[in-house]
């Protein structure tokens, strides 16, 4: 009987709500409350906001009093209007004989008997706007907040209960709640929906369980208020002494510095030490560079004879030649590079960057910015000219060395001829084409403006300098500008190979080799030509003695 009344009554106020919203959508104003205090009036005003209860039975406010459905509730409390009250009734279907009270408080019966709040994220609308920070809303999983605005007001400010505040008193000895231990643990916070004591930290951060595995579930300050007034100061101190209490206070402390803006957020931390790992990572391969540099510059081979193992930086020199490069390395770290010889003792041994992989990819490295900056030259300047010859190395390889030509400047600006060498390319097709176009994608490779390049030089081989199958004649179908002229230094060794043929020069050449080679191979003629030097004017004497050394 009681579940058809309850049924009739959820239906028959459905249909008013629904008669109400149908009468304000079409202007009209919804017949005005007998009682005006009942809070159906105030729930019309308010345009019916949503204050019924979840699909799951929880309450979430008030709904119409029976006397506005003009139906008598046979099972309504009976008042002065002749069995219809007055009262807010409930659409909690689980409100039992316990919580009769709230019908004569006109409260929710679940704010009176402390049930859970609704499942969301937020506070349920039975709290008041005063105590929406309580942080006894949030101690379930399903209402766990993550509102980063929420958590801070939580964490900074809570609700507080004011001076006057009455706490409840709980065991037999009637203990109350007291102030002052917020002063002494500042984590501590007081609850007026659970009427106990929290932990504002491990409320926001704390998981409901803890230790090894996650197997024991939390209770007290985290999941459920803490009440025993009688022991309270132990309990105080068991609970600051846990781990997850320290871990929840270095979160919220951690939380509290990104909110405040004085400390970076865990991605800008991140970031920030890869960009320190990076410079320290450069200043411990400058030192490494700059040996390789020193070693190009002055033309000394870098390899030795074994190099593999780290770098000894002791004074017991190793066993092998391990090459010049290395011995700089020692030296330099001996003679005061803290940060390489930090480098040495301290980096694990895949990491040092000295072995002949990395010499060989930083040699290419600094091959190849060499050549943007001879790419920057050429391109400061108008014009220039590409010089390339084919030459067999010793590994029975054919290259084509490709050099340009242009105008560029000294250290003092003034303007002065240039040639620089650009890369070495290998060829397999000597023909013009083929050699036409390996060259044209080598400058272009290197970034060279194809639209400045107006002169080759080759030498006079068919394939080079032919008119109609040569290289120059195919470069000038890209180019047209480009004029072609035969090499200098090539023009030079054909006459002097062509003058070597003439009998006068053919003879001087021989006794000059006969000569030198008749003083050399006898240490006492080479005294005495030393002896007889002694005699002669300085200028002389340097250049008899660096005949006879050459050889002629």
């Amino acid at each position: 009987m009681k579940r058809h009344s309850a049924t009739t009554k959820q239906r028959s106020l459905a249909s008013h709500f629904k008669k109400v919203r149908t009468d304000q959508a079409d202007g009209e104003e919804p017949p005005p409350s007998k009682d005006k205090t009942s809070p159906s009036s105030a729930l019309v005003e308010s345009q019916a906001r949503p204050n019924f209860c979840s699909d799951s039975g929880e309450c979430t406010g008030l709904y119409e009093s029976p006397e506005n459905e003009h139906k008598q509730d046979t099972h309504a409390p009976p008042g002065n209007d002749g069995g219809r009250s007055a009262t807010p009734s409930y659409l909690c279907s689980t409100v039992n004989a316990g919580q009769s009270d709230a019908f004569t408080t006109g409260q929710c019966p679940r704010k009176v008997s402390g049930m859970a709040p609704t499942n969301s994220g937020s506070p349920p609308l039975c709290a008041t706007s005063a105590n929406i920070f309580d942080l006894g809303l949030f101690v379930s999983k399903s209402n766990n907040v993550n509102d980063p605005e929420m958590m801070e007001k939580l964490l900074l400010n809570p609700w507080t209960p004011p001076a006057n505040y009455d706490y409840l008193a709980t065991g037999k000895r009637n203990l109350k709640f007291q102030p002052h231990w917020v002063d002494r643990y500042p984590w501590l916070v007081y609850s007026e929906k659970l009427q106990g004591a929290l932990c504002k930290y491990c409320v926001v951060f704390a998981s409901e369980c803890a230790g090894k595995g996650e197997h024991q579930r939390l209770g007290c300050f985290v999941t459920k208020e803490f009440t025993d007034y009688k022991k309270a100061m132990d309990a105080f101190k068991s609970h600051a002494s846990s781990s997850y209490h320290a871990m929840s206070t270095m979160l919220s402390e951690n939380f509290l510095a990104v909110r405040s803006r004085s400390q970076h957020d865990i991605l800008r931390q991140l970031d920030h030490g890869l960009k320190k790992q990076a410079e320290e990572n450069r200043k411990n391969l400058l030192p490494i560079i700059e040996t390789i540099l020193f070693c190009g510059r002055q033309e000394v081979p870098l390899r030795g004879t074994d190099e593999s193992g780290p770098i000894n930086m002791s004074e017991v020199l190793p066993f092998k030649n391990d090459g010049n490069f290395r011995a700089l390395l020692r030296m330099r770290a001996k003679c005061g590079d803290a940060t390489l010889r930090a480098h040495m003792e301290t980096s694990p041994a895949n990491a040092l960057y000295t072995s002949p992989k990395i010499q060989y990819e930083l040699i290419t490295l600094c091959g190849k910015i060499i050549q943007r900056k001879i790419v920057e030259n050429v391109h400061s300047g108008s014009c220039f000219s590409v010089l390339a010859d084919e030459a067999t190395d010793i590994s029975r390889t054919a290259h084509i060395s490709v050099c340009v030509r242009y105008v560029g400047h000294d250290t003092s600006g003034v303007p002065i001829l240039k040639e620089d060498f650009v890369d070495f390319v290998p060829v397999y097709d000597l023909t013009g084409k083929a050699l036409a176009s390996t060259i044209l994608n080598s400058l272009r490779g290197h970034g060279f403006d194809l639209n400045l390049l107006c002169g080759q030089g080759y030498d006079g081989a068919a394939s080079m300098s032919g008119h109609l199958n040569g290289v120059q004649a195919f470069i000038r179908q890209t180019a047209p500008k480009e004029l072609y002229v035969h090499c200098s230094a090539h023009s030079l060794n054909l006459a002097l190979l062509h003058a070597c043929k003439l009998p006068s020069i053919r003879n001087c050449l021989g006794t000059e080799s006969s000569t030198c080679t008749f003083v050399r191979t006898s240490p006492q003629r080479t005294n005495q030509l030393r002896d007889k030097v002694e005699d002669l004017t300085q200028e002389k004497r340097k250049s008899v003695l660096s005949f006879c050394k050459r050889g002629g």
